[in-house]
């Protein structure tokens, strides 16, 4: 048979007798030498210059490695390539160039119109993926980053703007027809972006029975808060306020007055003012103007008596709730009016206030105001 390509030639040494014709067997003139090897030569460039591997199959591939024929590369089909090993497909790129690692064929049918560009696909527990940071794991470890840019690559680094999705992990089921989403946590810019500058929030959701999208439930506000379903529905404020007790009907908004901070002590959540301790002292002389600060005309308004030197079984510093106006015909030593803007004091022209002796009979007795002082809060 001439040899009249490289496809031709015999890997048995003795039945290459010729080359495209041109006779090298034993005894030919030298001159079949030197042509010999000028049509090897061109042989060699038409081969390489066609070079092509035929599709193999994932046990057979078609290129592989001599001892180990079932691990290699193959073409499963137009525009594909897969790489296999011991005879199980381990890799793939798919026609739109996606990659599969495992068994996955395919994308998956998902009802969310999403196309991945990456696909894991093992039976058992084989199905998942793993990043292991080594050596110097610092205070973060492994790092999974997820972002995006409105320029047209990655490496356009057109400014994002307020809203814009920054990365998603979204969990699915099958429905026996495709994957739907039953949860995710989507990263989203808050505000305006800048240099340096990305506020971001984090926004929880959940999928509703007989639903196939999700409804965000509760968000991760760049000032720290968290909300409901939308940010007017404050569960824990920036400062650390969680709020407790009976849960209104819409939404799940708390009507509860009560609230609980992170450092475990309680807390009002309506806007408060508190003044400094004021010296009691009788008439006008006495009279205060507070501003409170609360932009509205408090809804409610209390006066305490501070001990400020121990008398009448009270210690210093501890503070005792009294009333504006009298007790029992007994006067309290101060009235007082609100607005918008201020609460004024007017303290009797004698101060006369009485009190429990908790210390011992308990019964009604004036204090002596010069070891007491006023404090008043206040809110809106």
């Amino acid at each position: 048979m001439p040899k009249n390509s490289v496809s031709d030639w015999d890997t048995t040494a003795g039945n290459n007798t010729d080359i495209a014709g041109v006779n090298i067997d034993e005894n030919c003139p030298p001159s079949s030498l030197n042509n010999g090897l000028r049509a090897i030569m061109a042989q060699i460039k038409s081969f390489v210059a066609a070079f092509k591997f035929g599709a193999g199959s994932v046990s057979a591939p078609s290129i592989t490695t001599e001892g180990d024929t079932n691990t290699g590369i193959h073409f499963p089909g137009a525009d594909q390539m897969a790489l296999g090993t011991g005879g199980v497909k381990a890799l793939q790129i798919g026609t739109g160039q996606q990659v599969s690692i495992g068994t996955a064929v395919a994308a998956p049918s998902n009802k969310n119109s999403v196309t991945p560009a990456l696909i894991v696909s093992k039976s058992s527990v084989g199905g998942s993926a793993q990043i292991i940071r080594h050596t110097t794991p610092g205070v973060g470890g492994a790092i999974l980053m997820l972002g995006s840019t409105r320029g047209t690559a990655a490496d356009d680094y057109t400014i994002s703007q307020a809203n814009d999705g920054l990365g998603s992990i979204s969990y699915f089921g099958a429905d026996s027809a495709g994957y739907v989403v039953a949860a995710d946590i989507v990263a989203r810019v808050a505000g305006t972006p800048g240099a340096n500058d990305m506020p971001g929030r984090l926004l929880f959701g959940t999928t509703a029975d007989g639903a196939s999208s999700t409804t965000t439930r509760m968000s991760l506000e760049a000032d720290g808060r968290i909300c409901g379903q939308t940010t007017a529905t404050v569960l824990f404020s920036a400062s650390g306020y969680l709020p407790v007790g009976r849960l209104g009907s819409a939404g799940g908004s708390p009507s509860s007055s009560t609230f609980l901070r992170g450092d475990d002590t309680w807390a009002n959540p309506s806007p408060t003012y508190t003044s400094s301790d004021i010296t009691i002292t009788a008439g006008a002389a006495g009279n205060q103007t507070l501003a409170h600060g609360l932009g509205a005309i408090p809804k409610h308004v209390s006066l305490f008596l501070v001990c400020t030197s121990a008398e009448l079984g009270y210690s210093v510093g501890e503070v005792v709730p009294v009333e504006f106006g009298t007790i029992n015909g007994n006067n309290t030593g101060v009235t007082a009016t609100v607005d918008a803007t201020n609460i004024k004091l007017y303290p009797a022209t004698s101060v006369g206030y009485v009190f429990a002796n908790r210390a011992s009979s308990n019964t009604l007795t004036p204090i002596d105001t010069s070891k007491w002082a006023w404090r008043v809060q206040a809110r809106a």
